[in-house]
């Protein structure tokens, strides 16, 4: 686990470097097209900047998505980095309203754990509807065939049967 101490941070010229893997297993339970996961190594730089303690990570992950189109497993490399600004300085009452600062998060711990930014970015960087290939043909509609694996015998024309009295029109 990925721990930051902010306290030891906070006004010094020293930089902390991190090395760890986390297990990304509840992550696979709760998203429908992620099969299996291993674990997300990460490489975390984090330094006092500005009264702020910014927090550079690179993350890189191995998935097994399930493809939107053909339903097939198939790995899929993740290799990101993020950041993140975190401070255990309170923004002032009345700044709370107007000029808060969204971009740094405000934490009242001194250690925190970088594991649900982590995921969440993991998350972040899933691709919406996953994809085995860009030649992908998918399934068929009507019997539910892989066509990436073989062809269906369906009747490829499908006509409205209100629309069949208009189908001799032009002849």
């Amino acid at each position: 686990m990925v721990l930051i101490n902010l306290r030891e941070l906070y006004g010094k010229q020293d930089k902390v470097h991190l090395i760890d893997k986390l297990d990304i297993s509840d992550i696979v339970e709760n998203h429908p097209t992620i099969h299996h996961a291993g674990l997300a190594q990460t490489e975390v730089d984090a330094a006092y900047e500005a009264g702020n303690v910014r927090v550079n990570a690179q993350v890189l992950v191995e998935l097994e998505l399930i493809c939107s189109r053909c339903l097939t497993t198939y790995e899929e490399p993740l290799d990101f980095s993020y950041t993140e600004l975190f401070s255990n300085e309170t923004p002032e009452e009345d700044e709370k309203s107007a000029d808060i600062d969204d971009t740094v998060n405000y934490v009242t711990e001194d250690k925190i754990s970088l594991v649900p930014y982590t995921k969440e970015h993991i998350l972040l960087e899933l691709p919406m509807f996953p994809i085995c290939g860009e030649h992908c043909k998918g399934l068929c509609p009507t019997c539910g065939v892989n066509l990436n694996e073989e062809a269906c015998n369906c009747t490829k024309e499908l006509m409205d049967p209100r629309w069949s009295g208009l189908k001799d029109f032009l002849k």
